[in-house]
């Protein structure tokens, strides 16, 4: 995630399955919080995978005490848990696991 000066505020990443379920994860500097621009780069990333990899499930593991990321993911349109149909995610007692099917409407809880 580049400013328009060029310089690094942070990046996104996924690991794809050839279920086409993909496990999403972030990281932006603390400089740019609260800018929108964790919620740009996450949606945009979302929006590739879904066009140009055939993803139709997004998952997130996070800390549970990361109000951020889990307002965040929430924004987008996550939800916490996993459907029946999905494997269950790796995740720590301390973690939660969100999912979102690809063009499911942002917001949407």
């Amino acid at each position: 995630v580049r400013l328009p000066g060029g310089e690094l505020a942070g990046y996104t990443q996924a690991t794809i399955e050839p279920s086409g379920i993909a496990t999403v994860g972030y990281e932006l500097a603390s400089r740019y919080w609260r800018h929108g621009l964790g919620s740009c780069a996450v949606a945009a990333m979302l929006d590739e995978l879904a066009c140009a990899y055939r993803v139709h499930t997004f998952l997130a593991v996070l800390k549970a005490r990361n109000f951020r990321s889990l307002a965040l993911l929430r924004h987008l349109g996550f939800r916490a848990g996993l459907p029946d149909h999905l494997a269950s995610a790796d995740a720590e007692p301390d973690e939660v696991v969100m999912y979102k099917p690809a063009g499911s409407v942002a917001g949407a809880a």
